[in-house]
């Protein structure tokens, strides 16, 4: 198991919280990157959060 980085706890954010980052992503005036640092997010966390919904888009309503 991987060791957490010195003082950074595991946050939750609202549904609201992350598609609002999503949305930020998709507008396209800003890249992936800026918007993770505006949001003090990590770039990975917002990227895997971007493919997560792009995933559930393709796959349609259940």
């Amino acid at each position: 198991m991987a060791k957490r980085e010195e003082g950074r706890k595991r946050r939750a954010f609202t549904p609201e919280f992350k598609a609002e980052a999503v949305r930020l992503c998709r507008v396209g005036d800003r890249t992936i990157r800026q918007v993770a640092k505006h949001l003090d997010l990590t770039e990975t966390a917002l990227r895997d959060r971007n493919h997560q919904r792009r995933n559930r888009r393709r796959q349609g309503p259940a």
